[in-house]
């Protein structure tokens, strides 16, 4: 008994010190060559303390139940699985489920995998909707409800909200940690908009242990229409809308992230029309927060550049990295802006100098006079600039908005709105898309919401005047839409009651209630956690 204690603590003195080696493990009788870390299912251990290693003991957790014939061999409260769902009669009996069937809730969904194995339908809340253009042919709009369950099931409802009926249910495979959910347009001719779901999801044999796939489906039939799948190379995962790379005419999709290896920030490209990989961009970790964007088509080619936004580590200088969209390898001269301005965002304007390009601007208030600010560029050139257009020091939370055509002259406008520390009130700013000192709207709000946004409406009640918006909360929780036009005639107030557990979205539709008048549709989740969702139409 001495001899063999001695020598089961000479293997773990010298564990460390022949780290590089395989580790000896002790068998009761002889010494097992063996990782002593993973090998041996934990016989190291002595799961219940009867100074016996379970290597040696024919009942490692003491239950009476000798380990052979021991489905759970190291715990004590459970030793068979008659329904083989992975979870012990014994635990199945204090929850109430039927230790003799595997899906006690009969939900799909063994009890050993379902988080909620004694609920039939897991919780479902509304994770985006939108409305889409008319799918069963009634002349009005309909709306797409698209959920995530508590165990990270999707799926998309279709709806005719003029009789308050489901057109259809639409399902996508997988269980995700967290979904984007995209609106595209008909790709496969029968007139309806289709609807793509962006999915990160966990796997344990990927080099990141998550994966990302992207189902679109026809929202007309529910089929299946493109899966994009992406290897598991790539941690902090987002989905990149491309125009089309490869001249069929046909939008491409790519996959921005770090690669794990080497930490680069990385733009895998799939083909639009087949699911096939394209291209691989990649650069060095030399950027602060780096994000692929896409570019104006500055070789001549037709086809646009791929750009990569971000603070160079070295000196805190803005820089726009340029790479050739028909060849990854092919590196472009790249714009650069000085260490001015905080909380910067690179925008895709439209076209402000007439070359039929769409140019660029970056977003951002300067460090030494805290002027709001938006340095626009050419779109073909990154030498020279077309415009620095600036708002008040005193807006805080700026936001960008970009307002068609006012005064048209074929360049849409440019915007900022926020809150004024010197008037305490919310202000929208309109400027002349191609003439920055040129003022065209000043708008204001009351200061007394929080968590306010800013929307470009459009003419919605067909005045002839343009309108926007703002949303936020009141101090009493209540949510409210105040709706201007640019004149500053107020059009609607809307408030939508204190029933939200945080700030639901709103977004303008066309008609879907079919009174002909448009609608503004909120959606959220209630004081309780159920999804709710309200549709008023702007009567007028």
């Amino acid at each position: 008994m001495e001899k063999r204690y001695c020598s089961v603590m000479v293997a773990l003195c010298f564990s460390s010190a022949i780290a590089s080696a395989q580790d000896l493990l002790w068998d009761g009788g002889s010494w097992d060559s063996a990782n002593w870390q993973t090998g041996g299912n934990n016989d190291y251990l002595d799961t219940d303390g009867d100074l016996v290693l379970n290597i040696r003991d024919e009942d490692d957790d003491n239950d009476g139940v000798a380990d052979t014939n021991d489905v759970f061999p190291l715990d004590p409260l459970d030793f068979q699985d008659s329904d083989n769902d992975g979870l012990g009669d014994n635990a199945e009996l204090a929850l109430g489920l039927d230790p003799f069937n595997a899906d006690s809730d009969g939900d799909g969904i063994t009890d050993g995998e379902d988080p909620f194995p004694s609920i039939n339908q897991p919780v479902k809340r509304v994770q985006y909707a939108t409305n889409i253009n008319d799918v069963d042919n009634d002349g009005v709009a309909d709306l797409a409800l698209v959920y995530i369950d508590s165990i990270g099931k999707i799926s998309a409802v279709v709806m005719n909200e003029v009789t308050g009926s489901q057109i259809h249910e639409i399902g996508y495979p997988g269980r995700y940690n967290s979904v984007t959910v995209h609106k595209i347009d008909d790709k496969n001719g029968n007139n309806a908009q289709e609807l793509g779901v962006f999915g990160i999801y966990e796997d344990e044999n990927s080099p990141a242990g998550m994966k990302a796939r992207y189902v679109v489906k026809d929202s007309l039939t529910g089929d299946t229409l493109n899966t994009y799948t992406w290897p598991g190379n790539w941690t902090g995962m987002a989905l990149v809308e491309l125009s089309d790379l490869t001249g069929d005419g046909v939008p491409e999709l790519g996959l921005q992230g770090h690669f794990v290896e080497e930490n680069r920030p990385q733009l895998v490209v799939k083909d639009g029309a087949t699911s096939e990989s394209l291209q691989t961009y990649s650069f060095p970790d030399l950027l602060h927060d780096p994000l692929y964007t896409q570019l104006s088509d500055m070789t001549g080619d037709g086809i646009d550049e791929i750009g990569l936004y971000g603070r160079l580590k070295s000196n805190n200088k803005i820089q726009i990295k340029v790479v050739d969209g028909t060849d990854s390898t092919n590196r472009l001269p790249a714009y650069n802006f000085a260490d001015l301005w905080d909380d910067v965002q690179w925008l895709k304007l439209f076209d402000i100098d007439y070359d039929s390009q769409v140019d660029f601007g970056m977003f951002g208030r300067r460090k030494d006079d805290g002027r709001v600010q938006i340095f626009t560029k050419s779109g073909i050139s990154r030498v020279g600039t077309l415009g620095i257009f600036s708002w008040p020091t005193e807006m805080t939370s700026p936001q960008v908005l970009v307002i068609e055509d006012l005064n048209f002259d074929g360049v849409e406008e440019l915007a900022v709105g926020g809150y004024r520390n010197d008037t305490e009130r919310y202000q929208l700013v309109i400027k002349n898309g191609t003439n920055r000192n040129e003022l065209m709207y000043n708008l204001s709000w009351s200061g007394s919401l929080s968590e306010v946004a800013f929307y470009e409406l459009g003419d919605i009640n067909s005045d002839g005047v343009h309108d926007v918006a703002i949303d936020g909360l009141r101090a009493s929780g209540a949510y409210e839409i105040n709706i201007k036009d640019l004149d500053g005639n107020s059009i609607d107030v809307k408030v939508f009651g204190t029933d939200w557990q945080t700030k639901p979205t709103m977004f303008i539709s066309p008609d879907i209630t079919g009174d002909g008048y448009t609608d503004i549709v909120i959606y959220g989740e209630n004081q309780q956690g159920e999804s709710k969702l309200v549709v008023h139409p702007l009567v007028y």
